[in-house]
Formats: structure tokens, C-alpha cells, sequence
């Protein structure tokens, strides 16, 4: 029982945490927190809420400097602790801020490796390619020729491999650069035309 005991401990030990961490963009590495106080006193615009729910502590910091690079922000502020686990917060909701003064904007966005298979839905195709709906984010680029991109990139980081742009927010020089899309996972990869 001793030698049992040894083992698994010394096997928890040499492997460490086995909770999966998320990558952080090299892009959002420099992507800071700060308080809602200080945003308001910079003069930052919210871009975006975003909402972590029943996350690994270690990981609610990397996916908010992930979520915040590709919403176009530059920092973000957790304002709601909705869950804790042994007293770090596992379930956020954060704001996305643009601090136009301290930190340069990204306007060039590029598609994260896997969100190449991202692709449009049409809502009629949901049932037959088995789709379960993710959520429904707002979607806001600097230059409307990237939001296709941005698009492909918050869909992936949800987990969705398809999207429907259901709203159209805002337009820029014709073309769409706010839109609220509903995100999805769906098993056929295929879509009929």
C-alpha cells in the first residue's frame, strides 16, 4: 500500500497540473488589466464584455489577453467574479477596453492557426449539419476589411467552427465593421449548396 501510495504521489508530482493551458497569442502577450477606475480615468471606450464561465484559474488571464487582442482591445478589467475555485476566480465577466494612449491598436489582424475552417452558416443548414449554438458576440473592426477575419478568429476561440452574422451594427465606407453574429459547433463540416 506504502509503494502505491509513493507512486502516485511521485507520478503527481513529475507530471504537474494536468488541466490543458491556453496559448497566448505572441500579439496579446503585451495585453495588460487594469481596475474600471483607471480605464475611466485614461479615457478608454469599451469595446466588448466577455464572460469566462467555469475556467481553470490559471487560464482566465490567458484567454482575456487572447479574447481582448482579437476584439481589437488592449486591455481589459474584470469587473464581476462569478465563480471561485480554492479562491481564484474561475467563472468572469470582463470588460475590453481600447486605450488609444498607451498602448498602439491593432488594426491588422491575422487568422489564428485553426480558424482557416471557419465558415458562414445559413440558419436553414443548422439542423441538417447537427450545430449547437455557442453563443452570440458582437464583432467590431477597425478596418471592415478584417472583420471577416476577426469573425473567423472569435468563432474559433469560442469553439465554433461556423458562424451567422444575424445584425449589422455599423457600416464603414459601405461595408459592414460591427456585426452580432451567433456562433457555432457543428459535426458536419460540409455545407450543401
Amino acid at each position: 500500500m506504502k509503494t502505491v501510495t509513493l507512486l502516485i504521489i511521485t507520478s503527481l508530482l513529475t507530471t504537474g497540473c494536468v488541466t490543458r493551458k491556453i496559448h497566448v497569442l505572441p500579439e496579446a502577450e503585451k495585453i495588460t488589466m487594469l481596475s474600471p477606475a483607471l480605464a475611466k480615468q485614461e479615457h478608454c471606450q469599451i469595446i466588448a464584455t466577455h464572460t469566462i464561465k467555469d475556467a481553470h484559474p490559471n487560464n482566465v488571464d490567458r484567454e482575456l489577453k487572447n479574447t481582448t487582442f482579437i476584439k481589437g482591445g488592449n486591455h481589459y478589467a474584470i469587473v464581476n467574479v462569478l465563480d471561485t475555485r480554492r479562491s481564484r476566480p474561475s467563472s468572469v465577466v470582463a470588460e475590453i477596453y481600447n486605450c488609444t494612449n498607451t498602448t498602439e491598436v491593432n488594426n491588422n489582424h491575422a487568422i489564428l492557426p485553426g480558424a482557416e475552417i471557419v465558415l458562414p452558416l445559413r440558419i436553414s443548414e443548422t439542423e441538417a449539419n447537427a450545430c449547437r449554438l455557442l453563443n452570440t458576440e458582437v464583432v467590431k473592426s477597425t478596418n471592415p476589411n478584417n472583420l471577416q477575419t476577426q469573425i473567423a478568429n472569435q468563432t474559433y476561440m469560442l469553439g465554433g467552427n461556423r458562424f451567422h452574422i444575424t445584425q449589422v451594427i455599423e457600416m464603414k465606407n459601405d461595408l459592414p465593421s460591427s456585426v452580432v453574429i451567433d456562433a457555432y459547433r457543428c459535426k458536419t463540416t460540409t455545407i450543401t449548396n
